[in-house]
């Protein structure tokens, strides 16, 4: 687990310049390339095996490009907001 986290922080964060950074969300192919440098980590810290680091790249370049995190934040706070499921009681 704590080589997981640490490949996460090492291609997320170490790996991962300013002009990857600013450009990842407007232009594919630079998101592209974060991914790339992304899962090296996962190759050495982790596993090897090439369906391993295709689903953790697949699922960073959703998470990314596409701002999965963020519609998930957004439906997360949405749907388990209390105001919303608190019925109003007086009538």
């Amino acid at each position: 687990m704590f080589n997981l986290v640490l490949s996460h922080f090492i291609g997320d964060f170490i790996l991962q310049s300013h002009y990857i950074a600013e450009r990842k969300l407007k232009n594919f192919l630079v998101c592209v390339l974060h991914v790339l440098l992304y899962i090296i980590p996962f190759y050495f810290l982790v596993s090897a095996n090439w369906k391993f680091l295709f689903v953790v790249a697949a699922a960073h370049l959703l998470i990314d490009f596409f701002r999965v995190a963020e519609y998930l934040s957004w439906i997360k706070n949405v749907l388990f907001n209390p105001k919303i499921l608190i019925l109003d009681k007086a009538e």
